[in-house]
Order: structure tokens, then C-alpha cells, then sequence
């Protein structure tokens, strides 16, 4: 998320009444009189927020993005060794850019447990070959309603009563596509062989697919 300051205007995006502003200095503490909202730790810099998040008790930096419809992702490392068992491995295009659809594999973690600032919570995480950025969508960032201080690097957030997505919404064997007037898997569990990407769908139950 890119966004631009005056020095006198804090930003506000309060996903409880669904508006994004600006605020002075003075509704700033005004909402902060009333010790709902809690500081953390955060990095402000090029116009762009970072936050902190602890999973299974070690502290990860994630650029706030608006653009990226999902909850958590995080780019693959060998180093990374969650210990959380729930999780479907996929191969294949799951993402789709601006310019182009991603090819890769992807481990999408359930249930992750998560710290965020004093919030203990569970969530889903997608850790990605294909994606190297290290972002928290929009649909971990509207769980919360926020008031950024950009020129002071503070951020503040309190919970609010839209649903964190911690489970995935349908379990994934093979995914298809129409790719040139043709019916392609392009995405498929990683432990499943009977298909494989690229393969064309000509009929289902006798049924041609046209």
C-alpha cells in the first residue's frame, strides 16, 4: 500500500463503518483517548507500512497491501520449518498479477497461531515460490480498523468485528482453467498424480467439453 501524507493529516481506515480518510492531529487523540486502539511496532518508510507479526514465537516485518487480496503470504525459505502440520501443498498458477498468472509451488498453512501486538490469533498463511514479497492482504488488514501516523512512524490498531480467514474455503485436489479455448488444470494438490498441469479436459462423464 503506497500512500502520501501531509504532516498534519494521519490516515484512517476504519473497516467498522467502512471509510477511509484522513484525520488531523487532534482526532487522532481523540481516538486514542479512549484506549481501544494499541501502538505497534511498525517501520514507515518510501510511502509504504510495515508491521510486525509473531508466528510460532518468531517476529516476521509484512508490508501493508491492499492490492493483494488474501490474508498472510510469505515468500519460501528452507529456513522457515513451521511446525504446524495443517497445511495443503499445491503446484501451479494460484496467483494472478497484473501482467501475468505465477507458476510455483505453495504451502497454505490453516489455523496458523499468530501474535499481533496483543492480539493471539489464528489465521491462514500462504508460504509461496512464486510470490516474493512478504505482505498481509486486505482480507487480514479489514479485520482491523487503523490509524497511521506516518510521519511519526506509529501505527495503531484495534480488533473489529469482521472475520479472520484461518481455514481454506474448499480443499483444493485439481483446479482447471479455460486457457485458449481449452479446459487445463493449472493448479493441483501436490501429493495427487492421476493428472498433471497442463493437462487438457476433453469430457467429463462422457460429456464433451466444449
Amino acid at each position: 500500500m503506497d500512500v502520501f501524507f501531509n504532516e498534519d493529516l494521519m490516515l484512517q481506515l476504519d473497516f467498522t463503518n467502512n471509510k477511509v480518510c484522513n484525520i488531523n492531529r487532534q482526532q487522532l487523540h481523540e481516538y486514542l483517548a479512549d484506549n481501544e486502539y494499541q501502538l505497534l511496532k511498525s517501520k514507515c518508510k518510501a510511502n509504504q507500512i510495515f508491521v510486525y507479526l509473531n508466528i510460532e514465537g518468531k517476529e516476521y516485518p509484512f508490508k501493508l497491501d491492499t492490492g493483494y487480496t488474501g490474508n498472510i503470504i510469505m515468500p519460501y525459505d528452507e529456513k522457515l520449518n513451521f511446525k504446524n502440520d495443517k497445511k495443503l501443498e499445491l503446484e501451479g498458477s494460484l496467483f494472478q498479477t497484473i501482467s501475468s498468472h505465477t507458476s510455483g509451488s505453495e504451502i497454505v498453512y490453516e489455523k496458523m497461531p499468530i501474535t499481533f501486538g496483543s492480539y493471539n490469533l489464528e489465521a491462514k498463511v500462504n508460504v509461496s515460490t512464486s510470490i516474493k514479497a512478504q505482505n498481509i492482504g486486505i482480507d487480514f488488514i479489514k479485520a482491523f480498523d487503523w490509524l497511521i501516523d506516518y510521519n511519526n512512524n506509529k501505527v495503531y490498531i484495534k480488533r473489529n468485528q469482521n472475520p479472520i480467514e484461518s481455514v481454506l474455503n474448499r480443499k483444493i485436489s485439481y483446479y482447471a482453467k479455460v486457457n485458449q479455448e481449452k479446459l487445463l488444470i493449472v493448479i493441483k494438490e501436490k501429493s495427487q498424480t492421476q493428472y498433471q498441469l497442463g493437462d487438457q479436459i476433453i469430457a467429463v462423464k462422457g460429456q464433451k467439453v466444449t
